[in-house]
């Protein structure tokens, strides 16, 4: 019971840490590129500070969780509210850390190292699914970032696909995909997908493999359609070639919740076989 206690307290305390990480990366991708301005502004530049007063952020104010809480979810220097949501990222990935490492560690057995793939995967997906609720947009990036990763961990044997089907799984589905949608576009002269969803299924292929590619674009086609009637809040409204008004919600998120949940069900697969 105190070998689980200390896995649970190593990985909740890392998650905790690299979701305010990940707060930094889904704050500042989209102005960097949606915003872009004379000064240098990136995931490392300007230090963390406050959005509104521009005051340098403290290191007693930076702890994650706790400082907002102490703080009350206000800035120190001008009051401003702060967002729930930088407190809320953190709490799920260090929860999500938690349980992927307690189960893998201490139940199944592997090392530290095995754990690396699917806690990378996770924090990447969040990422994406974040950006694309609040821009529609799933940065080039990231979504290379995460094919990459994918190929890399195959490549070690981390991951339940080969690399040969990993990269069969990336440039199929891509290759596949782009032909769809460029004979949709020609005939009904709209846009039927975007290209970053288009590459993330991509990069996914590299993490599920050729064969899985099927099951996830069933899979995320059936979420996004439940996310489209259940959130109505999120649709924006667009125009397309002949004047017609249609609504689209951010499809990212489907596409990385079926992604993941299928890399799940693989890896379970593995370490009980």
């Amino acid at each position: 019971m105190l070998i689980e206690s200390g896995i649970l307290l190593f990985f909740l305390v890392t998650g905790l840490c690299i979701g305010s990480f990940l707060n930094v990366v889904i704050y500042r991708i989209p102005v960097a590129l949606l915003a872009p301005g004379s000064e240098v502004f990136n995931i490392a530049w300007p230090p963390s500070h406050c959005c509104s007063c521009k005051s340098a952020i403290q290191k007693r104010d930076n702890i994650p969780v706790i400082s907002w809480v102490l703080l009350k979810g206000r800035c120190r220097f001008c009051g401003s509210a702060i967002s729930s949501r930088y407190p809320l990222m953190e709490v799920t990935t260090g929860v999500v850390f938690s349980l992927i490492g307690v189960w893998m560690v201490a139940f199944c057995g592997q090392n530290l190292l095995s754990t690396l793939p699917v806690l990378f995967l996770f924090a990447v997906l969040l990422c994406l699914v974040a950006i694309d609720v609040d821009h529609l947009l799933l940065p080039d990036s990231l979504v290379f970032t995460l094919l990459w990763g994918g190929l890399v961990f195959a490549v070690g044997g981390l991951t339940p696909v080969s690399l040969r089907d990993a990269v069969l799984g990336a440039v199929i589905t891509w290759l596949f995909l782009s032909a769809v949608v460029l004979i949709f576009s020609v005939v009904r002269k709209k846009e039927g997908m975007g290209a970053g969803d288009i590459k993330l299924y991509g990069a996914l292929g590299g993490w599920l493999g050729w064969q899985q590619m099927p099951a996830l674009l069933v899979l995320s086609s059936v979420l996004g359609m439940l996310m489209f009637m259940l959130l109505k809040k999120r649709r924006v409204s667009d125009i397309d070639t002949d004047g017609h008004i249609y609504q689209v919600i951010p499809f990212g998120p489907a596409i990385a919740t079926g992604g993941f949940s299928l890399y799940l069900i693989m890896l379970i697969r593995t370490l009980s076989s």
